[in-house]
């Protein structure tokens, strides 16, 4: 019998991450937001994208990514620990 690659702790580990992973994923939510949207302003698609990147923050949640449109976006809301829950990732995207 030939040895095997993994021993059984990292079997296990991978046996529970990748479903784990996989799921934390599935359930991670892409928000829009463009200030020349004139859909329904909830953030699903371009063609209904936050007008106000606050929106997109406000209906964000862990996992989730806001999609920027071209130019700059600012919140209209401070945030305690602003700098723990958003980080910018790319030029346009963040990740809560």
């Amino acid at each position: 019998m030939q040895p095997s690659l993994f021993g059984q702790p990292a079997r296990l580990f991978l046996a529970l991450f990748f479903p784990l992973l996989s799921s934390l994923m599935a359930n991670a939510t892409v928000r829009y937001v463009n200030r020349a949207a004139v859909g329904a302003n909830n953030g699903t698609s371009w063609g209904n994208a936050f007008t106000l990147l606050q929106g997109a923050l406000a209906a964000a949640q862990p996992g989730d990514e806001i999609w920027v449109a071209q130019g700059t976006y600012k919140p209209t809301a401070t945030h305690f620990g602003i700098t723990d829950r958003y980080k910018e990732r790319g030029t346009n995207n963040l990740v809560i």
